[in-house]
């Protein structure tokens, strides 16, 4: 097949020069620089190939290969590169860097990688019925964060250290073990929101989300963190899960430089933060609205199943028994809303925009199917959180949105607006 490729390109000796870059079992290892190159290697031979008859014939051979390829990318490099009209590119030194320009079809391949690789974390991650940080098999978790055997093994030995007699998490005990855990900075981050991920009670979770402050605030890698977080968020957009808020609520504490819940345990994102506009991770702000305007097919596709979901949830016959709580979907989009607020960016402001234009009008089956009357009030907390998002990112167009908002705040036939809610969402 080798020959056959270089013989339909002997036209264009560039684009042959690549042809060895279809067959090259070197992906795991590359760097930026060297995907850079590869990628443009390859849309060179490519757009060689397509002005060759006999070329044109062998392409779904080649992008099979090249597919094949790019799935066995490292994921820390798979995850950071993005994709925004056909240019590669990464987030280095506070700044974008553009590798290279691609052909469409490769510019899929990589979305198509990123889509692989949440299914294998999820197969992994599926493999067992107990919670990961119980294994019994410690060296199949060290080889999924690639850490030496014995670092995984005190990892465990330290996190289980922080249960009780009955399995309940401790914080204080988590608390004492944070400078030990801290050692690890390069992988731990990584490690603990796997096991948060996996905790199947409740309180645990709530508890240990809140824990996480300290560790972050110990080991002072934030962006670190957020690209894990949003990567993992957007990993498979087409899907909805319970982790998705608690990732959002670690990102937006993650942006800012000093949070003031750091002792409290909170199950949501203060709204009052949306006031605030100084404190902010200058770096880590301009990440995240890199990272969400670069990957933006993903992000809106994922704002959209959580839509999808909350239109589901308003009418449970329809949903089946699969329907997630309406309670839990307003609370996840509510942290996406000003997670969005707090990192702004076009993509955020068209998102705001949008659901402010949902959540703002009267005639929303939001408000006209019996679950969102029952959901009133919430929904109305909704509605004051994307006005404040829009006040922070928004243009004069959303003046005159939110203008609208404020003569037209619906009003609950079971639940009558009182003055107070009304003065707040106008």
């Amino acid at each position: 097949m080798q020959r056959f490729i270089a013989s339909a390109c002997s036209g264009a000796p560039a684009a042959a020069t690549a042809v060895h870059g279809v067959f090259a079992q070197d992906y795991g290892s590359i760097g930026d620089e060297g995907l850079g190159e590869r990628l443009e290697q390859m849309s060179q031979l490519l757009s060689a190939m397509q002005a060759s008859p006999a070329g044109a014939k062998l392409i779904e051979a080649v992008l099979q290969r090249v597919q094949n390829g790019v799935d066995q990318l490292p994921p820390d490099l798979l995850n950071d590169v993005v994709v925004e009209k056909n240019e590669v590119k990464v987030w280095e030194g506070g700044r974008e860097r553009v590798l290279g320009r691609v052909e469409e079809n490769l510019a899929r391949a990589i979305d198509t990688a990123k889509d692989h690789a949440a299914l294998r974390r999820k197969l992994q991650s599926a493999a067992g019925e107990e919670p990961i940080y119980l294994s019994r098999d410690p060296a199949t978790l060290a080889a999924f964060f690639d850490l030496p055997l014995p670092d995984m093994e005190a990892i465990l030995s330290l996190f289980r250290g922080c249960f009780d007699h009955r399995g309940n998490f401790q914080k204080p005990l988590f608390e004492k073990r944070v400078p030990e855990l801290a050692t690890y900075h390069k992988k731990i981050f990584a490690v603990l929101w796997e096991f948060l991920k996996d905790m199947p009670h409740r309180v645990d979770r709530l508890s240990f989300l809140n824990s996480l402050q300290l560790m972050i605030k110990e080991i002072r890698q934030p962006l670190q963190a957020v690209r894990i977080l949003l990567s993992d968020f957007m990993g498979d957009p087409a899907q909805v899960s319970y982790p998705d808020r608690n990732a959002m609520m670690l990102c937006t504490q993650l942006l800012r430089t000093y949070t003031k819940e750091i002792n409290v345990d909170i199950e949501l994102t203060p709204e009052e933060i949306l006031r605030v506009y100084t404190g902010l991770d200058g770096q880590v702000v301009n990440y995240a609205g890199w990272k969400v305007n670069g990957d933006q097919k993903r992000f809106l596709t994922k704002i959209v199943s959580i839509r999808k979901r909350i239109t589901a949830a308003l009418d449970p016959g329809l949903a089946g028994a699969a329907a997630m709580p309406l309670k839990f979907l307003l609370a996840l989009e509510r942290e996406v809303h000003i997670f969005l607020a707090l990192g702004g960016g076009r993509t955020a402001e068209s998102i705001l925009h949008s659901a402010l234009g949902v959540y703002g009008s009267p005639e929303s089956l939001f408000y006209s199917a019996e679950e969102g009357r029952r959901n009133f009030y919430a929904l109305l907390q909704h509605l004051s959180v994307l006005i404040r998002g829009i006040g922070r990112v928004g243009t004069e167009v959303d003046l005159l949105l939110i203008d609208r908002v404020r003569w037209g705040v619906p009003e609950s036939p079971l639940c009558p607006l009182p003055p107070a809610a009304a003065t707040r969402c106008g």
